[in-house]
Parts: C-alpha cells; structure tokens; sequence
C-alpha cells in the first residue's frame, strides 16, 4: 500500500481535528506522569488504518489493522504516518502475535478515553450481584461527561465525511432538517441478562450468568410480533444497543440533498430515546454551528413522549416539528381564550363540526381521500393568525381569522375593515357561531390574544397537519430514514446490522468502529448522490428513479436509421387500413 493511498484517510482525520481533544482528555484523565514505554501504535496510525479498511469495504476488525500496519504498507506509507518498520519475517508468528497486542493495546488505549463503563470485565462478564451494585451506585456524572466525550468523537468523524461534497452544496447546509429514528445496532455478544432459565440437562430453573455488556439490554422488534401456539402474543428480542441516527433531508419543498447521517449516538435500548435527540439536536446547533430547520419523526415517538423531556427542548432550539398523530389525539383538544386546540394548531370557534372531525372520519373511512384534501384546506381559512413571532419563552399572539383589513373569514361577530380586500371570502355559518352569553370569547372580542407555549405543544407542528405539503413532506422524510438504514446495513458494504462486523465488546468500543463505518456511508452516499445529479444534467435521467441504461440519452449517440430496403421499416411506415364502410 502506497502513501497515495493512506493520503485520503489522512486528510479526512485532520478534517475531524479529534486527535487533539483525544490528548487534552487523556491529560485531564491522568493524575500523574504517564511514564512507561511510549506506545508503538499511536492514535494516528490506528485510526487511519481503521479509516482504510471501511473505504476498501472491509470488515473494521483489529486482526485486518494489524495485517495493515505490520504487513501492507511500503516504506514511504511507513514514513509518512511514523509506523515502526515492518517484520523481517511475514510468517513469524510471535511478531505477529507482538503486532496484535500492541493493536489491541492503542484501541483501548483510545477507547479507554471516553468510555462512560470502563469498570466492567469484558471477558469473564459481570455476575447478577455485580450488576445490581451496577445499577444501585452508578456514577451518573462520570457517565455523561464520557458519554459527552464519545459523541463527539463520533459526530466530529461524520462532519469530516461532508468534505466530500462539493464546495457550493456544502456551503447551502447553513441550515439543515433532519428525520430521526432509532435502529438495533449488534453489539459483541449475542446473550444478555434473562433472569432465569432453564438447565436443559437437570431440568431445574437457575439464575443466568455472568453478561459481558451488561450496560445494554434487550432491544424489542415490535415489527416481528406473532401468536404462538397457545395464543399469546410473542415479541422477538435482541440484544444489543440501539442506534440513533439524525439523517439529512431537504428543506419544505427544498432542492434534494444526500440523505448522510448528521449526527448519531448509541444508547441502551428501551430508555431515554428522546433525551438522546435532544442531545444530538443540541449538537448540531452549538458544536457544529448549523441553524435548526425541522425534525421528523414517526407516529410513536414524538407522541410517546413527554413535553418536559422532549418537547419543550426541541422548541427552545427553535427546531420545527413535523410528525404524524395517534388516533387518540385527534380532533379537538381543549380551548385557550376561546381559541379551540385542533390537532396542533388553534383556530375560531366558529369552525364547522365536518372541518373538526375530518381526519376522524377519513381514518374511519368515511370519506375518500379527495374530500380529506378538500376539507383541510377549507380549514386554513378558520385558523388563527399570527400576529408575532414567538417571545423567549415560546408564547405567541394570535387574532382572529376575521379579524383587521388582512382578514380571511367574514364573521357576524367582526365589522369587515374597510381596508379589507374585496376577493370572496368565506362566511362563518351562524349556527357555528360562539354563544354570546354570558361572555364572547376573548378571541372574538379582543384584538388578538396570547397562546401560551405549552398550550398543544404535543401536537404542534410547522406544517398544517393533514395538508398535501404536510403529507408530501412527511413520506419523503420517512422513506429517506428508511433507505438511509437499508444503505448502511447492506452486506455487501458497511452491514452495521450484521453481528460480528464489529468484534468488540461495550458500548463505546462499538460506536467508535460505528462511527467510523457512518462515515465511509457518508462517503459512498455523497459519491452516488452526487453522479446521479450529473447524468441528470448530462443525460436527462432522473436521479431518484433512473432509467434503464439503454434508455440513457446519450448526446453523443445519433438515433439509429433504417436502411430503405428494411421490410420492418417499411411495415411501420405503411399507412393504415381504411375504417370498414357502414351498411
């Protein structure tokens, strides 16, 4: 192997700039003088080396980095990354064994620097006993500062992987949106904690054994549920750690991007899933210095969790939400100042009871899917209007919809302004109308009204729920999040949901190699997004569903001519028979 060929992972390292916050940290971590022999592989080498490997699509195993290191690289590669000099003998089995350990010593060594668990027996496991002190005395703030640590190794890895775009799509992400989902990534053990099972040779129940990993846990695929024989519902588990992925998706209606992962994390499956966005959210805006756009998420999370933990985080980054509803959260929820909370958003009392329920009744099938189109347009016409951009806490003021000489809605309650325009309007029927006794409410009697930030803050989003533009933008950020996992777990490349691409053991151990397979992903999603957005401009292909290669329109290719004498031709150009006269 060349130095031409280690150039590129070298530059894409000094792009990430992590070397020097993985020395600060280990400075900070060692509370004398380090002493001992310097080490034979430094953070460098073995980066680079891991870094070459997932860009050749191999597997990010330590025995291929020590091949590398000891076996590969000619004497200039050798010079410029400092690696000792190679053995005098390839089938000495000592120095390669001499070569493994010094490997596996700086992996650690790297790992060791922001692994929140660094207290766990990776090769004996930990027993019940040992996991239970785990849990009732662990040191949650040592946890977060390395947890802090190790995501932003990874995500500075991933904002390296962007200098492979070119120079004026890398300056348009200024702002970004993002769609989030959490995946099972395998770890290094198959078997976690089961409390008891069964001894299939004495029959009797016993305690499960030492777990290896025991900071993770089972992680439940909902998608493979099925009865069993006596008619209970099993759910397959897994067990591993659950991957959280910040994939990039274009603005509302915005000009296409490469679906990369912006940001990840790695977590125990089945807990504070919300307050890891709300990290990796927070990352992309103070560590990264990029501007919030919207987030998308499906169905189950935004509404499984709660406003303290998610919600409210999510707006005081002034991220836009933009997300799908439960059953149970649909039509209306309560009222502010006489404004009704309808499915996010607040609107006049005086919308009609048909524009209330109308998702109610398109997902009972009452109504086609025109007519849902139909009515939640005519909704946008009872919404109420903002009047300010929200304060530093999140409120903001609205006013009526018939309401000033920019009104929307004619009401018997408002006096038309004379400034009004004079396009038809739609008129709010009077059976809809608000009772006027004992009082009109404070949105048809004042001149606007302050709705305050909590108010359906579960439900509200930046689109207009139900809308096309709502529905347009929803589906193509979900499918980017699905097709981004099914890249990145393909086989024949990365394959991060193959157990065993990753024979390392402990959460920290794995999201380092992660990280770095996400940003070979990266690499490969730029390289092809980028082709296909040239055979558009050359050759007219469209690059989300190209054509068959012989459908290409190739400029330099003249379309081929029938010679005269071609009875086919001469067939096709014969005109057609007469219409057979009428009786």
């Amino acid at each position: 192997m060349t130095a031409e060929t280690i150039r590129e992972p070298l530059e894409l390292l000094e792009a990430a700039g992590v070397i020097p916050f993985i020395e600060e940290w280990r400075a900070e971590d060692r509370s004398t003088h380090p002493g001992g022999r310097p080490a034979a592989i430094l953070d460098t080498h073995l980066l680079v080396a891991l870094l070459v490997l997932v860009l050749e699509n191999a597997p990010p195993h330590l025995t291929l980095v020590r091949d590398l290191l000891a076996y590969r690289l000619d004497d200039d590669a050798r010079g410029m990354l400092g690696v000792p000099a190679a053995p005098r003998d390839h089938e000495d089995p000592v120095a390669a064994k001499n070569w493994y350990n010094n490997v596996c010593a700086a992996y650690h060594r790297l790992v060791n620097v922001m692994d929140p668990f660094p207290q766990f027996n990776r090769r004996e496991g930990t027993n019940l006993q040992g996991r239970i002190e785990f849990r009732l005395y662990r040191d949650h703030e040592f946890e977060a500062t390395m947890k802090s640590r190790l995501d932003f190794f990874s995500n500075r890895l991933l904002e390296a992987s962007l200098s492979a775009m070119p120079r004026e799509m890398r300056r348009g992400l200024k702002k970004i949106s993002i769609t989030h989902d959490q995946s099972f990534i395998p770890t290094g053990t198959k078997r976690g904690w089961r409390g008891k099972v069964t001894d299939r040779r004495t029959r009797t129940d016993k305690w499960n054994g030492a777990v290896v990993e025991p900071e993770l846990y089972h992680f439940v695929h909902s998608a493979g549920a099925r009865l069993d024989e006596d008619g209970k519902l099993r759910t397959p588990m897994s067990w591993g750690a659950a991957g959280n992925f910040a994939v990039l998706v274009p603005e509302v209606d915005g000009d296409p991007v490469p679906h990369v992962v912006m940001a990840f994390s790695l977590s125990e499956p089945l807990k504070d899933s919300d307050l890891e966005l709300v990290g990796l959210l927070q990352g992309l805006i103070t560590d990264r210095g990029y501007s919030p756009g919207h987030v998308t998420g499906d169905r189950e999370f935004f509404a499984g969790s709660t406003i303290d933990r998610l919600h409210r985080a999510v707006r005081q980054m002034r991220w836009g939400v933009v997300t799908d509803l439960k059953d149970d959260q649909l039509g209306v929820r309560g009222s502010v100042k006489g404004a009704i909370l309808l499915e996010g958003a607040p609107y006049s009392p005086g919308i009609p009871a048909h524009l209330r329920n109308a998702t109610i009744d398109f997902r009972a099938g009452r109504i086609d899917e025109e007519t849902y189109f139909r009515l939640i347009d005519a909704r946008s016409f009872y919404r109420a209007r903002a009047k300010e951009s929200p304060n530093a806490d999140g409120a903001q003021v609205h006013m009526c919809p018939a309401y000033g000489q920019n009104a929307i809605l004619l009401c018997e309650i408002r006096a038309i302004h004379p400034q009004s325009s004079k396009k038809a309007k739609r008129a709010v029927h009077e059976t809809d109308l608000p009772p006027a006794e004992p009082i009109l409410p404070a949105i048809c009697r004042q001149t606007s009204v302050t709705i305050p930030a909590d108010a359906d803050l579960k439900r509200a989003q930046l689109l207009q729920f139900g809308s096309r533009q709502w529905l347009r933008t929803y589906r193509n950020d979900r499918n980017a999040s699905e097709r981004f996992h099914s890249i990145i777990k393909d086989p024949a490349h990365e394959g991060v949901g193959t157990r065993g691409i990753r024979r390392v053991r402990g959460l920290a151990a794995n999201q380092v190699l992660l990280a770095i397979q996400l940003l070979a992903a990266n690499i490969r999603i730029i390289t092809r997004f980028v082709r296909k957005m040239h055979l558009k401009l050359v050759y007219s292909v469209d690059p989300i569903r190209p054509k068959h290669y012989s459908s290409y329109g190739r400029p330099y290719m003249k379309p081929r001519q029938a010679p005269d004498d071609d009875p086919e031709q001469k067939r096709l150009d014969r005109p057609p028979p007469p219409p057979p006269e009428a009786e």
